[in-house]
């Protein structure tokens, strides 16, 4: 969990959409698991919300084999 919620940092202190120019980056942290984070660029504010989650179910995976025995 330590990993994942490290990677959400990472991603939270270094992204930047498709903005050419950050002139301001501001981090809310909600919890260790969600984060708000508002980028002003050049001519617009932008505001995008960072939330670390698990996947529980997937209709589209491949079913789990089931152990022997």
């Amino acid at each position: 969990m330590e990993e994942a919620e490290a990677a959400l940092r990472y991603a939270v202190n270094t992204y930047e959409d498709s903005l050419w120019k950050v002139r301001r980056r501001e981090i809310f942290a909600c919890s260790s698991r969600s984060y708000f984070l508002r980028i002003q660029g050049r001519l617009a504010k932008y505001g995008f919300l960072f939330q670390l989650a698990e996947l529980v179910h997937d209709s589209d995976a491949k079913p789990m084999p089931q152990p022997l025995g």
